[in-house]
């Protein structure tokens, strides 16, 4: 099978191309929690989005187009799903996009970390927002990304900034985001992100351990 893909976002196929399984409800590892009603919904709230046409979660350069192949409202993706969490000093995300073939997934994986090239410096109002990138061990490819806060005048760190861990296996974009008030970058920063992208994408080791995005047919 040959799969092209051109820079108009055009693609051509010798064979047809198995459809990879859509996301069944409950798949997602936050998502029979963020069903429940809450108990004090004025302390936090849970939100779920499964419009096919959504960015991505990690959008330092605040692009609205979902950084797809084809410049569109989602129409290279087969399913779409974000668990939300949002409390006075604390956002929680859980996102993952299933696309009709890995080489989608690839282009949108890659468009993303092309951005901490073109906006990994933003200022707003005092403050400067600086975005930076390590990899990960899993999946197909992944990274550790942190967005932190600076103080515009003094350059001294100021509470506020993300730390995310993207993957891609397969068809699919993973994608965990923490955001609350950090200060400087500890390691413990990370420690639910990369457990839980490490549950849904396969993690490298001898042998490797199976992600449960892989449960999904034709997706890796």
């Amino acid at each position: 099978m040959i799969l092209l893909v051109g820079s108009t976002g055009c693609t051509t196929s010798a064979d047809p191309l198995p459809t990879p399984g859509k996301l069944p409800t409950g798949f997602l590892l936050y998502e029979a929690e963020a069903r429940k009603p809450v108990a004090r919904p004025e302390e936090g709230k849970w939100t779920i989005n499964e419009d096919l046409g959504q960015v991505l979660e990690f959008n330092p350069c605040n692009r609205r187009e979902p950084f797809d192949v084809i410049h569109s409202t989602g129409s290279d993706r087969v399913s779409a799903r974000t668990i939300s969490y949002t409390a006075a000093k604390e956002h929680r995300s859980e996102q993952v996009v299933i696309y009709y073939h890995e080489a989608y997934s690839l282009y949108a994986y890659r468009a993303l970390l092309d951005q901490l090239g073109e906006c990994d410096r933003v200022t707003s109002g005092s403050l400067v927002v600086k975005t930076s990138s390590n990899a990960a061990l899993m999946g197909d490819r992944a990274a550790r990304v942190v967005t932190q806060a600076y103080n515009r005048k003094s350059g001294r760190i100021a509470a506020g900034g993300r730390r995310i861990v993207i993957a891609q296996e397969g068809a699919a974009i993973m994608i965990y985001t923490h955001a609350g008030e950090y200060t400087e970058v500890r390691d413990g920063d990370f420690s639910r992100q990369l457990k839980d992208a490490g549950t849904m994408a396969t993690v490298a080791g001898l042998p490797p351990t199976p992600g449960k995005i892989c449960s999904l047919p034709d997706v890796c």
